[in-house]
């Protein structure tokens, strides 16, 4: 609806990405479609042995996109 949407991975969320599950590679498919490119957390993935690539993710050290997100009005929607 013409709203701009960022998706991060951060903290536990890091493991969402890492999951085999097929109702979240249909989320993800949906926002590739739309050109969004989901953002996983490098540093909590290199603290946890995680891979540092991801397929279909940008890995990043996400603290400044996250508090630039917030400084620009985006809303932080956490579950």
């Amino acid at each position: 609806r013409g709203a701009e949407v960022r998706v991060i991975f951060f903290a536990d969320g890091v493991q969402v990405p890492l999951a085999q599950d097929p109702d979240f590679e249909e989320a993800l498919a949906a926002l590739s479609e739309r050109g969004i490119v989901p953002l996983v957390c490098r540093r909590i993935l290199e603290t946890s042995g995680g891979p540092l690539e991801l397929p279909g993710f940008e890995v990043v050290y996400i603290g400044a996109d996250l508090v630039a997100a917030v400084d620009e009005g985006f809303q932080v929607v956490s579950f």
